[in-house]
């Protein structure tokens, strides 16, 4: 699912009222303003969200951000994610050095080097590059490179793990794909995509990607008081 239908599904979730040229009935210009009962039916401030398991993923994700938004969640860790983390993976290669002509044309091993250095604390995983589902699937803690490859630890939610599950069965080749900077200085972000432009990112390259360990029922939302 790309990014135009993920943005739609959120406007549709949290917007219900707003128009496609992002204009509001009444009130041109500025972006609705959901209540919580317009994200969840009957359900007040502070009491707990069950997401539907049988839902589509994308859509979790946004209802998920959208849970966050609103408050009906309480936000976990020094980065503020949706759920605790449950997993970490070390050294994943997300980009290689190559031409890249629709991001900044070709990307040096300068370039890994100055994203290396310019790194600050954390980066939030996204899907699709959609910045709506921010600290929903996990973040980045890490870059690392050698001049040929960039590496990333990224750590991921509940949420996130399961992203990977269905994107590798749904999606083949799907990966990962580097956010830049408008100023090319930094990686901002990190995405899970169905269609990566380096092969060698694709999800099938991480070690031992079976969760059958992970407690789910543990790792679950947490309700904000």
């Amino acid at each position: 699912m790309g990014e135009n239908t993920i943005q739609q599904l959120l406007r549709t979730l949290l917007f219900p009222k707003q128009k496609g040229c992002g204009e509001v009935e009444g009130q041109a210009g500025e972006p609705a303003e959901p209540g919580i009962n317009e994200l969840f039916p009957g359900i007040e401030a502070g009491e707990a969200v069950e997401l539907d398991e049988t839902a589509p993923f994308e859509q979790r994700v946004i209802q998920t951000a959208g849970a966050l938004f609103a408050g009906v969640i309480q936000p976990v860790g020094a980065f503020h994610m949706a759920s605790p983390i449950v997993r970490t993976w070390q050294d994943v290669l997300v980009c290689e050095v190559g031409d890249y002509p629709d991001k900044i044309g070709r990307i040096w091993p300068d370039h890994f080097y100055m994203w290396v250095k310019n790194f600050q604390h954390h980066a939030f995983m996204l899907l699709e590059h959609s910045p709506i589902t921010a600290s929903t699937l996990g973040y980045v803690s890490a870059l690392k490179t050698d001049g040929k490859v960039l590496r990333a630890d990224m750590s991921f939610t509940k949420l996130g793990l399961e992203g990977l599950l269905h994107y590798k069965k749904r999606h083949m080749g799907a990966g990962f794909s580097i956010g830049i900077g408008i100023d090319r200085q930094s990686v901002v972000e990190i995405s899970l995509t169905a269609t990566p432009r380096v092969c060698s990112t694709h999800i099938n390259t991480l070690d031992q990607l079976k969760l059958d360990d992970v407690d789910w029922k543990r790792y679950g939302l947490r309700v904000a008081g």
